[in-house]
């Protein structure tokens, strides 16, 4: 942390020197940068504190949606770890362009950027996470279906034991000597046989 603070320091103090140097050499007017940094001050000032209060709010939006998520039994796999992230930074993205705004970056290039970022987000996510939506929407069907219940003996392809626990992206089949994790869109994509 020390040496991080001397070399801003020595940074500030090159770059300090170097505006005075070229001012006594008369290549630029200090005078008029000076008058342009000061009118510059107050949306900088906005700027972090736009940047400031966006860090703390995401923080917030993090744990409210961890908090909420939380309430839920689905999340205990771990799959949707991922969602209280995705809002932090997502909290955090907008309020950089926000502030970039007010200090006078092109409104145009701001929302390609936001552009950018929902296109990542929505899109190449929904991507990676296809097998993960799929087994959610079939663990959906599922759990407002019943085909089966926790105790049914059941035959899912080649894996044959007891049902033990359905959520809404595995179910939990055991039998003898075997448990079996199965995803939920591969028991709607093949079917599954009750054993009576």
């Amino acid at each position: 942390m020390a040496e991080s603070s001397i070399l801003a320091i020595g940074l500030f103090v090159f770059v300090l020197a170097a505006v005075l140097a070229l001012g006594v050499a008369a290549l630029f007017d200090i005078q008029s940068y000076l008058i342009d940094f000061i009118d510059f001050l107050p949306d900088l000032f906005i700027a972090t504190l736009i940047v400031i209060v966006g860090l703390i709010l995401a923080d917030r939006a993090e744990l409210r949606v961890a908090e909420r998520l939380g309430n839920y039994k689905f999340t205990s796999t771990g799959a949707l770890g991922l969602v209280p992230g995705v809002v932090k930074y997502s909290v955090i993205y907008i309020a950089a362009l926000v502030a970039l705004g007010q200090i006078g970056v092109a409104d145009d290039a701001l929302i390609v950027l936001l552009a950018a970022y929902v296109f990542g987000v929505v899109f190449l996510g929904g991507l990676a996470g296809k097998d993960l939506l799929a087994a959610g929407a079939a663990g959906t069907y599922l759990l407002l279906n019943q085909p089966y219940a926790i105790g049914d003996e059941v035959r899912v392809d080649d894996m044959h034991g007891v049902v033990q626990e359905v959520d809404v992206f595995v179910t939990h089949v055991e039998n003898d000597g075997e448990e079996f994790i199965i995803p939920n869109h591969r028991i709607f994509r093949t079917g599954v046989v009750r054993v009576r």
